[in-house]
């Protein structure tokens, strides 16, 4: 990007009527706070944004696992979580949809974990004892 020379006559000076208004203000062109003046302290302003996100609730998820993997009712105990995390939500009480939402978070987490320990021990169980993998295999083609 290339830098622009505006021609010195479009400065504004301290005595130009179109900025008399200004006088005095910090910031002004000539005023005692302006940004040329030397040693001068400057006004600035700040603005705070604040970005706040909805909590989420989890409920898809916690419906597939409470239908196709409630491992030790875990996948129940994550939908209730995860509706009163909705339920929360609606009213507004978004510290209450934070908790329960992370708390179903947490626990389907869990139940993703184990049933994919439960996988992997199918697997090994299948390859090195073949006698035992039938009810390994057998349990998870109920509960999958």
């Amino acid at each position: 990007m290339a830098l622009v020379h505006y021609p010195a006559e479009g400065v504004p000076l301290k005595d130009d009527k179109k900025y008399s208004q200004f006088e005095g203000q910090p910031g002004a062109p000539g005023a005692p706070g302006a940004p040329g003046a030397p040693g001068a302290p400057v006004a600035m302003e700040c603005t705070t944004v604040t970005i706040t996100t909805e909590p989420r609730d989890h409920v898809v998820w916690s419906l597939a696992n409470f239908f196709y993997a409630n491992f030790c009712c875990l996948g129940l105990a994550a939908l209730i979580c995860s509706i009163k995390a909705r339920d929360r939500k609606r009213h507004g009480d978004m510290a209450g949809a934070r908790r329960h939402g992370s708390t179903a978070f947490i626990l389907n987490t869990v139940i993703a974990v184990l049933i994919g320990v439960l996988i992997i021990v199918a697997i090994v169980t299948s390859i090195y004892k073949p006698e035992y993998s039938f009810f390994v295999m057998g349990y998870l083609t109920r509960r999958l």
